[in-house]
């Protein structure tokens, strides 16, 4: 708060019209904070991307540098640039929601609704953008994400016209989605027990990055990969997750 307290007032002020202007969209995800609880995780979640905090405190050479990096790059002007990352999310979630929405009430008019195959959609778009969004994601991730739910929209627009060509491509996903929700389970297990070690949560992190890669190659390839993936890639990666955290237990 003593540092930058002009600027962050201003943020904070930026992050109140943001909850008030996107009403829907937070509304849509399921909060159940009120609109000041909202402002005040959307201002942490931007503040702790900023001075880098990431379950980790710095040190006071690395704090220092912080803060000069800050100064010379601009503080509100960053803060702005990821605002408009979490909020680019937060629309792209309301927009793929309505679009799997109106997919599935379509479905139903024609009685070819496939229940587990809207299901799954629905799994996946909450795991993309979880109601407490807010705490779990940085700004940079949100970047990411949003690619995610640009193919998660394509597959179900495609799966409308050829339900059973995406139940084919889905079988190619399955193994490695299937090993990621067990490892989300363990990492909860782990958590409530305690901090999970650095090389173990890198890989995990990794492992999931790329199992969500590989769907936007399988669903919808248009929209290009951040890091090329394919089956032998995440077979490798898991290997890597197995060690590392083996190595920790």
């Amino acid at each position: 708060g003593q540092y930058f307290s002009k600027e962050f007032k201003v943020i904070a002020k930026e992050c109140k019209a943001a909850v008030a202007g996107h009403t829907a969209s937070w509304l849509s995800l399921g909060l159940k904070a009120g609109a000041g609880e909202t402002r005040d995780l959307l201002l942490n979640c931007i503040v702790d991307e900023l001075f880098h905090i990431n379950g980790e405190l710095p040190d006071k050479a690395g704090f220092e540098q912080i803060l000069a990096d800050l100064r010379e790059q601009g503080v509100t002007r960053l803060a702005r640039e990821q605002l408009n990352q979490m909020l680019d999310l937060l629309a792209e979630r309301r927009k793929t929601q309505v679009a799997l929405t109106q997919s599935k009430q379509r479905a139903g008019k024609s009685r070819s609704a496939d229940q587990a195959r809207f299901a799954e959609y629905e799994d996946l778009l909450a795991g993309l953008v979880p109601s407490d969004f807010l705490t779990r994601l940085s700004p940079a991730e949100a970047i990411d994400r949003k690619r995610y739910l640009q193919a998660l929209a394509k597959r179900v627009e495609r799966a409308e016209h050829g339900p059973l060509k995406d139940t084919d491509k889905a079988k190619r996903v399955q193994p490695f989605a299937q090993q990621l929700r067990q490892l989300e389970r363990k990492e909860a297990e782990q958590k409530a027990g305690g901090s999970i070690a650095a090389p173990c949560r890198e890989a995990v992190a990794r492992y999931r990055r790329m199992v969500e890669e590989f769907r936007i190659s399988v669903f919808a390839p248009e929209i290009g990969t951040a890091q090329p993936v394919s089956e032998k890639r995440l077979k490798q990666q898991w290997q890597q997750v197995e060690e590392s955290c083996r190595r920790v237990e």
